[in-house]
């Protein structure tokens, strides 16, 4: 019987699918535990978690590589650590905040005419 050993752990099942994926590619075999009723309770809701478990002989190398992948983002954005929110989160609010912005200078413009 094989032992598993978890080297991970996600918020979303699609974030645990991913990173099967990218052990898989890179010749490690992972599969995703959770537990969250097949799907009906995300682990954001019920507050326990989505695991990736890998044979315990390939933990250190599935480990490993998530340190890297890891070491490789920062280096390709060494900013994104200091901004919480990040670019593309920033983008969106910065649109969002320039659409009500408009929103609120239409209502305004209309308001003295419908008086």
């Amino acid at each position: 019987m094989v032992e598993y050993a978890r080297v991970g752990s996600f918020a979303s099942r699609s974030l645990a699918e991913l990173a099967v994926t990218y052990l898989n590619a890179n010749g490690i075999d992972a599969v995703v535990v959770a537990d969250d009723a097949g799907g009906q309770y995300p682990a954001t809701l019920s507050g326990r978690g989505i695991w990736l478990r890998v044979p315990t002989e390939d933990a250190e190398a599935a480990r490993q590589l998530f340190a890297e992948a890891e070491a490789a983002r920062a280096a390709a954005a060494p900013d994104a650590a200091l901004a919480p929110l990040g670019r593309p989160a920033l983008a969106v609010w910065a649109v969002r905040v320039a659409v009500a912005a408009v929103v609120a200078i239409v209502v305004a413009s209309a308001l003295p005419r419908l008086s």
